[in-house]
């Protein structure tokens, strides 16, 4: 059993940490510096091809605008980097209305 949750405890902390990053984000509003976001929340794939932690958007479910997206990470063995900030940017270009991100 501990072994179980040795293998799963680094993704499980991932997914864990999430929701609660997104609503640390939604208490936050409204803001200064985005003041049309309303929503703070996240975006994937019906094939799972595509995940985005945070995407803040001025409604939902369906967004008009986007203004920013971002990526929760906790990494033990490097810290988050230019291929994460690459991979997050091809990410947000699959979101519909995503190109518009500032």
């Amino acid at each position: 059993m501990l072994r179980r949750i040795r293998d799963g405890w680094t993704s499980w902390r991932g997914r864990a940490v999430e929701p609660a990053v997104r609503e640390a984000l939604a208490r936050l509003l409204p803001d200064h510096r985005f003041p049309d976001v309303v929503e703070v929340g996240s975006f994937w794939t019906r094939t799972d091809d595509v995940e985005i932690d945070l995407i803040a958007a001025d409604r939902e479910p369906i967004a008009e605008r986007l203004f920013f997206a971002g990526s929760v990470e906790w990494l033990e063995d490097r810290p988050f980097d230019n291929h994460d900030l690459i991979e997050l940017a091809r990410a947000q270009a699959a979101v519909p209305g995503g190109g518009i991100c500032r």
